[in-house]
């Protein structure tokens, strides 16, 4: 059986598929490993920037490290009663200030890691079928 050459672009663009959302993946877990091995907790205050993407909503932080200002921003939930000044408990990579987030976006973050997986499963599962199909 002969190969189209469609089918060398759908394969080329399912193996492009696969190894992007796998860069995605270990790059995202490595970063949520180096955060989980160099929590430190710290007090962020709350800045005047408010903002919505589609229908979530967002607000920006700034905490000190070292004397060192950084600015972040977290999810904003309806039944938050933020305001510019007040303080928030965000967490940070040690080692990667940079690194971080709310306390409560850290733990809906963690909680939602394992979804990726299966992901990944599907993506190589249905490019397999396809492939195995097109033999027969």
């Amino acid at each position: 059986m002969k190969i189209s050459k469609w089918d060398w672009v759908a394969y080329a663009f399912c193996l492009a598929v696969i190894v992007f959302f796998g860069y995605l993946y270990v790059k995202g877990t490595r970063e949520g490993l180096s955060l989980d091995e160099n929590l430190t907790h710290a007090q962020g205050v709350v800045v005047d920037d408010f903002y919505a993407i589609k229908t979530t909503k967002y607000f920006k932080y700034e905490f000190s490290v070292d004397g060192k200002i950084y600015r972040d921003g977290g999810r904003y939930f309806p039944s938050d009663s933020l305001l510019v000044g007040d303080t928030i408990k965000i967490v940070y990579d040690s080692s990667n200030p940079e690194l971080g987030g709310t306390y409560r976006d850290y733990l809906s973050t963690r909680n939602n890691r394992p979804f990726v997986i299966p992901v990944l499963i599907g993506i190589v599962l249905l490019t397999w079928w396809r492939v195995s199909r097109k033999k027969t």
